[in-house]
């Protein structure tokens, strides 16, 4: 988003684009304070976004040792619900380790926010 502030964007995309996306805000990414760029950034596509900010209970890797397993699915219960129930086209998040939770609980694979920019663009995924 600095770059677009500092010369725009080409925003005339040729690839794939969504009219829905929800991004995941991971816990960590509001906790350094970034802001949400990213959102802003798949916005530039035209899509309509919604962020969903509830946590994985990954937390590195607290949530996957299995002493922990149970109370982590009790926390992301209501992320992996809303992904569930989700009416948006596309999931996307930033953090690739939130992303394979939401994938394992909600089954709905998110991918990452620059992979939208790159498929508007019409760049091929390998």
């Amino acid at each position: 988003m600095a770059k677009h502030r500092e010369a725009e964007l080409d925003t005339k995309f040729d690839g794939k684009t969504y009219q829905s996306i929800m991004w995941h805000a991971a816990c960590h990414y509001r906790a350094q304070q970034v802001g949400p760029k990213s959102r802003d950034l798949m916005a530039l596509t035209g899509a309509e976004v919604t962020t969903v900010e509830r946590c994985t209970a990954i937390d590195g890797t607290w949530g996957l040792r299995a002493e922990n397993v149970e109370l982590a699915r009790r926390v992301a219960r209501p992320l992996m619900e809303r992904v569930t129930d989700a009416e948006e086209e596309l999931i996307a998040g930033d953090c690739q380790l939130a992303n394979v939770a939401i994938d394992e609980g909600a089954h709905k694979r998110p991918i990452h926010p620059l992979q939208v920019l790159a498929r508007a663009y019409g760049i091929e995924e390998e």
